[in-house]
């Protein structure tokens, strides 16, 4: 009888447990079930890029599941791009290849010599310039 109350509570025990192991586990942080386009398409700040990710046809790459590393650019750095590549369509697509790299890659990475590849095959190289902020 005392091995029986013993099991039993140890089954208890470990199925409590369960609950708080799902819970430690749990994906809580926001935009995980979010697309990369959607992510970027919801930013006011981005807007202008995401029109021009819609021109170029690359809104199905970025609503993939691929791991991708985006340099999204604010409206405001946008606006100052030459007409010659925002009003042609193959220029514009090149210069989004740019800012689009086929890995994932953390700024927690950064360091003296990370390159990455974009896209359009050109490297570029992630920087710490401090301990706080890569550039």
């Amino acid at each position: 009888m005392k091995k029986y109350i013993i099991m039993m509570m140890a089954t208890i025990l470990i199925v409590a447990s369960c609950k708080k192991w799902d819970d430690h586990i749990a994906l809580n942080t926001p935009g995980l079930n979010e697309t990369l386009f959607a992510q970027i398409k919801g930013n006011s700040d981005l807007s202008l890029f995401a029109s021009y990710i819609e021109e170029a046809n690359l809104d199905t790459l970025l609503n993939s599941s691929m791991n991708l590393t985006v340099f999204a650019p604010s409206n405001e750095a946008l606006k100052q791009l030459p007409d010659s590549i925002g009003q042609n369509p193959a220029s514009l697509r090149r210069f989004l290849l740019n800012l689009i790299a086929g890995k994932a890659y953390y700024t927690r990475d950064a360091s003296s010599d990370l390159r990455i590849r974009m896209l359009s095959g050109k490297e570029f190289s992630l920087t710490r310039v401090n301990s706080k902020r890569p550039i």
